[in-house]
């Protein structure tokens, strides 16, 4: 008798699935024609993959974009991040030529893990001209990486990460025979999946296109869509039926002039459905958190600001807004304070000076604003100035051990002089 009261209600079950309801899904209402809903096909396929993927942060490199891009990657919980290349930012504006001192090298890739170690998920990088555009450079990413070019599969989705400076040089791009063989016998290994993803720093096709046919030999009728930087400049092409996108910034470079001109800042959301994949950018101006108000008039509005319009610009609205409303301040001490470090690591000293001198006007009784500052003064040669702003940030708390030292090697430096 049990068994057949379990087959009755097996039975029950699929008819209810049959009708439109899911094991997931209960309801209030009891089954009839009358719901105010439309349907209950969910989207909720096992199968579907869903991933973002960053522009460029190179080529006069904004970390404050970059930074909010990881808070606005973790709101939207992707399952991984993939990137476009050129991660940190290596041209040296001084000698015209890229970093090539290993010092140097590892405290800019150790300025970007400090920004994407808040990244909840995986984030996989893609190396570019910036990352490998010399040997030194391709040295320092072979020993922290391993491979300049790799490949996984995640839910049956081939994604390959190739190098477009294999060897580095080409102003074009250029693949290693070493790259395509290996390309070619990744590809064999994998003949069924359902889609592949490509990931390249140049754009080839458009800029090598001779160079590139060779991958196009090997990836054959193969379904995929590529993705690749290095332009700052958003645009979609096909190639062989297939769509091939080269994305614009994710705090790289920009004159943001907007979509028209195919120049902002974005992260582009790709779902892997069973019919293929489906793409959508997403603007960083219209991403925010749970509490957009408090954003908009909290610690993001000035660096906002200035990644819209430039220091200066943004300055200058900035003191209007003071003007009519003296209180209000539009950012907190601790993101200022970041803001002013990254400005001094880029060797932006002026723009760091403007910003710091800002945030003590605005938190006068900080002794961290006081003592960067400080530092700041001290790299454009204000000595004077940055002994005063020890002294002051020594003045609120007696244990700036920051303060201390910069006015400890100030007077060495100056007994030296003597």
């Amino acid at each position: 008798m049990l068994h057949i009261r379990a087959l009755w209600i097996g039975l029950i079950a699929l008819l209810v699935v049959g009708c439109g309801a899911t094991p997931e899904f209960q309801s209030s209402i009891r089954e009839s024609e009358r719901k105010p809903w439309t349907h209950l096909d969910f989207h909720n396929d096992p199968n579907d993959v869903q991933f973002a993927i960053i522009g460029d942060l190179a080529g006069g490199f904004r970390p404050e974009v970059f930074r909010k891009a990881v808070g606005q990657l973790n709101a939207l919980q992707p399952e991984f991040v993939m990137s476009v290349g050129d991660l940190i930012d290596t041209w040296d504006e001084t000698v015209d030529a890229r970093v090539n001192d290993r010092n140097e090298i590892d405290s800019l890739w150790a300025g970007f893990f400090g920004i994407v170690a808040d990244l909840e998920m995986p984030f996989f990088c893609v190396g570019g001209n910036n990352g490998f555009g010399n040997e030194e450079l391709k040295s320092a990413w072979l020993d922290r990486f391993g491979s300049t070019y790799y490949s996984f599969v995640y839910r049956d989705v081939l994604f390959i990460a190739l190098s477009s400076d294999d060897p580095p040089g080409s102003s074009t791009g250029q693949l290693s025979d070493i790259q395509i063989d290996w390309l070619s016998t990744t590809l064999d290994r994998q003949p069924n999946v359902r889609w592949t993803f490509l990931f390249v720093h140049r754009p080839m096709w458009i800029d090598n296109a001779a160079e590139w046919q060779r991958v196009e030999e090997v990836l054959g009728d193969r379904p995929r869509t590529v993705f690749a930087g290095h332009h700052h400049t958003y645009k979609v092409s096909t190639v062989d039926g297939f769509s091939y996108y080269s994305l614009a910034t994710t705090g790289g470079e920009s004159s943001l002039s907007g979509p028209a001109d195919g120049q902002f800042d974005h992260l582009v959301w790709v779902t892997m459905a069973d019919d293929g994949p489906r793409i959508a950018n997403l603007m960083q101006d219209g991403v925010w958190g749970d509490n957009p108000v408090a954003e908009a008039v909290g610690e993001y509005e000035l660096t906002t600001m200035i990644r819209r319009r430039g220091m200066e610009a943004a300055l200058r609205e900035y003191e209007k807004v003071r003007r009519g409303d003296s209180a209000r301040v539009l950012f907190n001490d601790e993101p200022m304070r970041e803001l002013g470090w990254d400005l001094m690591s880029q060797g932006r000293l002026d723009a760091a000076v403007k910003v710091l001198a800002l945030n003590v006007e605005a938190y006068p009784a900080s002794s961290g604003a006081h003592s960067l500052l400080a530092e700041a003064y001290n790299r454009v040669g204000e000595r004077e100035k940055a002994l005063a702003g020890c002294r002051t940030a020594l003045q609120l708390d007696s244990d700036n051990a920051d303060a201390a030292g910069l006015m400890a090697e100030i007077s060495s430096a100056e007994t030296l002089a003597e």
